[in-house]
């Protein structure tokens, strides 16, 4: 396993150990983020989250590059959750 380091500029540490994928599935949810990224040239990042009979969660996330997303690292669960929230909401009024 590879073991990444950042220091952002504010101080402290922020360690990234990388998930590796665990069944064909989840490799298969990883090429096609790498295809959607081939796709769609402006895209910044993705989070790629799973869980199984259990609700055990499987995540990955990648961010192009982190000095210029509008996104941070730190924000991103943030982001994703409001994200998630405004989709199901809009689903939901579709349906009625």
């Amino acid at each position: 396993m590879r073991i990444g380091r950042v220091r952002p500029k504010r101080g402290g540490d922020i360690h990234i150990l990388p998930v590796e994928p665990q069944s064909e599935t989840q490799q298969g949810l990883l090429e096609s983020a790498v295809d959607l990224n081939a796709e769609l040239p402006d895209m910044m990042g993705y989070v790629v989250v799973v869980w199984d009979e259990t609700a055990t969660p499987w995540c990955h996330s990648w961010i192009e590059d982190p000095e210029t997303s509008p996104i941070s690292a730190q924000l991103l669960p943030s982001f994703v959750h409001d994200a998630l929230l405004t989709h199901l909401i809009l689903e939901i009024e579709d349906e009625d």
